[in-house]
């Protein structure tokens, strides 16, 4: 439901990824050992959180690989909103870390079972 609101709205995307950066920060800020790290520390972290969420992923140079999506359903009728928040989520984390990296792009669905996140500094 919340999707579909979203994805009906013209800021919809937007206001997805918003709120994964903002989910991204306060899922490490409750982490009393999230502390400044430098890029290839960041991103190991990003993926161990991501892990948690059960995205299944990897990174692959400045690339964070998931092999699976918890929310595939989802992302298959609604992308433009359920993987702007994970984008979201993954750009908040980094800046969480001090890290100048973030999403450049997610390429949906590279596979049936891969979404890849490219990294770039801001």
């Amino acid at each position: 439901m919340l999707t579909g609101a979203l994805a009906a709205s013209d800021d919809g995307p937007v206001r997805a990824e918003e709120a994964g950066k903002a989910w991204g920060r306060y899922l490490l800020a409750r982490d009393s050992l999230a502390r400044q790290r430098d890029d290839d520390a960041a991103i190991e972290e990003v993926v161990d959180l991501l892990d948690q969420q059960g995205f299944e992923p990897s990174a692959q140079e400045c690339e964070i690989h998931m092999a699976r999506c918890p929310f595939h359903a989802l992302a298959e009728s609604q992308p433009e909103v359920v993987c702007a928040v994970h984008k979201g989520l993954i750009t908040g984390a980094l800046s969480a870390l001090g890290s100048d990296l973030e999403v450049e792009g997610l390429d949906v669905f590279v596979r049936p079972d891969l979404c890849v996140a490219r990294l770039a500094r801001r």
